[in-house]
């Protein structure tokens, strides 16, 4: 398993198994994915096509994304169906943590994708 990544596979038998590991530059595309697909379900009852279009672009673009990883922000991905001994598996939500100071950290996002409410996954 990959260093500072959480492993859950069998804690919880009969869901699928779920490992939450830090995100690389590499996975911004998965952080895009998962954005494109939340936003709308979370807000698109609230927010025109058109204000979250711009909000998308203008806090998850490439640019900010890298630079967020780069500098203070802490992303982790939760990958579905992955585990000691298997593959990758399927990228189903984020979260972005910032260390405040020695005993705080402020949690700036969390976003599942729709199909995976109800899961379980916040209790595991």
């Amino acid at each position: 398993m990959e260093p500072n990544a959480t492993d859950n596979t069998n804690k919880n038998p009969g869901l699928p198994p779920v490992t939450l590991r830090p995100a690389t530059i590499q996975d911004i595309p998965h952080i895009q994915h998962i954005v494109s697909i939340s936003w709308p379900d979370t807000y698109g009852e609230i927010l025109s096509k058109e204000q979250l279009d711009y909000m998308i672009d203008r806090m998850y673009n490439t640019r900010t994304l890298r630079e967020q990883i780069s500098a203070t922000h802490h992303y982790f991905i939760l990958w579905e169906g992955s585990g000691e001994g298997s593959a990758a598996g399927v990228p189903v939500g984020f979260i972005d943590v910032e260390k405040q100071d020695a005993l705080y950290c402020k949690l700036h996002k969390i976003y599942l994708l729709p199909a995976c409410k109800g899961k379980g996954y916040g209790r595991r």
